[in-house]
């Protein structure tokens, strides 16, 4: 355990589990516009991020 690390990852992991919940409410709204919107957001950030997160070890695949 080394807080300087395990501290910071932990609390990504909590942020990213929370946005993934607010993604699953927008979706549950049953609105065909934050459906789209979500997906555009996705398909962005997997554009514009995902190169990085292959180059650094990841898959490079969108993880909520």
């Amino acid at each position: 355990f080394i807080p300087s690390i395990d501290f910071p990852r932990a609390g990504l992991l909590a942020l990213q589990a929370g946005v993934g919940y607010l993604l699953m409410l927008a979706i549950m709204s049953f609105s065909a516009w934050f459906f789209l919107a979500i997906l555009a957001g996705l398909a962005v950030g997997e554009l514009g991020a995902g190169r990085y997160a292959a180059k650094r070890g990841g898959d490079g695949g969108v993880h909520l």
